[in-house]
């Protein structure tokens, strides 16, 4: 039997006994937003809220269109614009219609991506839940997961099936091996032939959702928010449980008490492996002493989710801007980083973190804006040399859902300059990308990274106050690092 077949075969186990369950609800429509259509029975039926889903209903989302359905079970399903997810089976029984046991749950993403909480099938007896794929199956253990199939439709980004894990873990498996993903950590599968492999950076197809959750580090929030008469959506959730803001509302702001955005990169072995990282985080851990500096933040360590308590350095840069919100500054010489010794004299972390209160929000999905730089750190390299940051600019078009970034400055006798851009996946406020072109004095040529986030817009508006970021630039064997803090005028 084929990988393929047995993938094939897997699903129509499912499809057994649910001629049954048919025409039984499993679900209704909490929230659609474009074009939704189901396909039920060969016939084509418009999308709209408060619609009942039933099994074997085959749910298609267009372009630009978003989707969510509330399972019977509680379980909560947002679609991806440009997906295709069919219920080959659902059963929960309730004591309405007398049933017993804890019901099954088999579902199929087909094109897309979607991000989901489980409900009670999935927490009370994970071997009946599967989500199937055509690259492989996931069963879950009570967990909160998203997923990105890409089919020739991500741009740049590889074909293939990625995951991320924000709370509990999940079984990837198909006929070339099985991974088992806990919170906070990511994963790859290229084809049904293909091994699922676990990643040490989040995937770029997942940002929507690099966000923390409120249950504590490592978790994501999910990146959504109640919208206008939406007061059903809460159900069974309280208003500090993931899923409460359940339903995507581009441009309004979210709740997101105790988190904290952050960008950091450096090139120290503490932190072996990552350039630029954007992330966000429950504070604490995301703290800081009495003179600003950062002291403890959660990042990755080259082989996931790490916190990072930084103490015994020199740090040098602490800035505030009172607009946004935002601090930055920069450890140097030594210090004590997740508690090992750590020489930062050619290492410098720079770092540079957005407001407590409010971080989380919805990116805007109209507009553009551009950015002027308020504040940063002097750029170090891998040498132990300080330098200026000249001049860095940011603009926004949040229609095209595009950033660019250019920065200049000068280090070690040399004037370096950088370009480039990064595409926004609203609702995240989060953002990541590559500089196409990096010059050196003289002729060279190199590469580099940036990341960094958006800071909420004041009350009333919807063009962001501010954004942070950091970036790596490479060429000829030096690395340069810094951060820079970027306001706007409302």
């Amino acid at each position: 039997m084929s990988r393929r077949h047995g993938w094939l075969w897997l699903l129509g186990l499912a499809l057994c006994g649910a001629s049954s369950l048919a025409h039984a609800a499993a679900g209704r429509l909490l929230y659609v937003n474009g074009s939704v259509q189901i396909k039920r029975d060969g016939v084509s039926i418009p999308g709209a809220r408060g619609l009942a889903v039933e099994p074997r209903d085959e749910i298609s989302v267009g372009p630009q269109s978003r989707a969510q359905i509330r399972m019977n079970d509680g379980a909560l399903i947002a679609l991806q614009p440009s997906s295709v997810f069919v219920i080959d089976q659902f059963n929960f029984p309730s004591a309405e219609t007398g049933e017993s046991g804890v019901g099954s749950s088999f579902l199929k993403l087909l094109r897309g991506g979607l991000r989901t909480i489980t409900g009670l099938i999935g927490k009370r007896n994970g071997d009946q839940y599967q989500v199937g794929t055509p690259v492989a199956t996931i069963g879950v253990r009570g967990t909160d997961y998203r997923l990105a199939l890409c089919q020739a439709d991500c741009g740049e980004t590889p074909d293939g099936l990625y995951l991320g894990v924000s709370d509990g873990s999940i079984v990837v498996s198909n006929g070339a091996g099985q991974l088992v993903l806990l919170h906070g950590e990511f994963a790859y599968v290229a084809g049904p032939s293909s091994a699922p492999q676990l990643l040490l950076t989040p995937p770029k197809v997942l940002e929507t959702v690099l966000n923390e959750g409120p249950s504590g580090p490592g978790e994501f929030e999910v990146v959504t928010a109640v919208g206008p008469d939406d007061s059903d959506c809460h159900c069974s959730h309280g208003e500090n449980d993931p899923g409460y803001r359940d339903v995507v509302v581009p441009g309004k702001v979210m709740f997101g008490e105790g988190t904290r955005s952050l960008a950091y990169t450096t090139s120290s072995p503490a932190v072996d492996g990552i350039n630029a990282v954007a992330a966000a985080e429950s504070a604490p851990p995301a703290s800081f002493n009495a003179e600003g500096a950062l002291t403890a933040f959660r990042g990755l360590d080259g082989g996931g989710t790490t916190g990072f308590r930084v103490a015994g350095g020199a740090v040098t840069n602490v800035g505030f801007d009172p607009d946004t919100g935002m601090r930055w500054g920069r450890w140097s010489e030594s210090a004590q980083i997740a508690g090992a010794d750590v020489d930062l004299t050619n290492h410098d972390l720079h770092w540079i973190v957005g407001p407590q209160a409010g971080t989380l929000f919805a990116l805007a999905t109209t507009g553009s804006a551009t950015f002027d730089l308020v504040g940063n750190t002097n750029p170090t390299d891998n040498q132990g040399h300080v330098g200026v940051l000249g001049a860095a600019t940011l603009s926004a078009n949040f229609a095209a859902q595009t950033l660019s970034n250019s920065i200049s400055l000068s280090i070690n006798d040399q004037v370096w300059t950088a370009s480039g851009t990064a595409s926004l996946h609203s609702p995240s406020p989060l953002f990541a990308g590559s500089y196409s072109q990096v010059n050196v004095a003289g002729g060279a040529q190199g590469t580099g990274t940036f990341a960094g986030f958006f800071v909420p817009p004041p009350p009333g508006q919807t063009t962001p106050a501010g954004a942070g970021l950091s970036y790596n630039l490479n060429s000829g064997g030096t690395t340069v690092n810094g951060s820079a803090a970027f306001g706007h005028k409302h």
